[in-house]
């Protein structure tokens, strides 16, 4: 259970994280800022439930008592459990939802790689190719070019497979 604990806090990290971006930063127009603080989210949010947080003392006026168990071996009739088989299950179905996640990105990444080859209706930059429109010439191709170059001198389409990648690890997390 620990690994799924773990999970659990981090995305609880990034929710909160990315949700100071979304109510501070995301109007900002400072982009180089909002891109390192999107790309820095992730890595702390999946880092904070690694840091040890600090022992609590004992505070003046406060009693501490030795931890004691009530009605210890007795269980109220009907009470559910979640047994190591339960806990099992749980660790499949997360797995498997983080396999289905994969196989669902690589099957998307292999279409845009071949439509990358194509030229379409639609400016795009992928991974080091850019397609222009057909129809564009003149000021606005060389525009539009310019600004497809940014993007893969950005490494944008690396951006967003970073998240991509962490999205299928936490596929039960509707923020991703």
């Amino acid at each position: 259970m620990e690994p799924l604990l773990y999970l659990v806090r981090a995305n609880l990290a990034f929710v909160l994280l990315y949700g100071g971006y979304h109510l501070f930063l995301r109007k900002a127009l400072r982009l180089a800022a909002n891109r390192a603080w999107l790309l820095g989210v992730p890595v702390a949010a999946f880092l904070m439930p690694l840091v040890p947080l600090p022992a609590t003392g004992a505070m003046p006026g406060i009693i501490d008592l030795e931890p004691f168990r009530v009605g210890a071996g007795q269980r109220a009739p009907g009470a559910a459990t979640i047994g190591p088989l339960a806990w099992h299950t749980v660790q499949l179905v997360y797995l498997a939802g983080v396999f289905l996640a994969l196989a669902l990105l690589a099957v998307r990444y292999s279409r845009a790689w071949r439509n990358s080859r194509k030229v379409s209706g639609e400016a795009l930059a992928f991974f080091g190719r850019i397609v222009l429109p057909a129809g564009l010439v003149g000021a606005d191709q060389r525009a539009l070019l310019v600004h497809e170059q940014v993007h893969v001198k950005l490494g944008h389409s690396y951006d967003v497979l970073f998240y991509e990648v962490l999205s299928a690890v936490s596929w039960w997390n509707p923020c991703w």
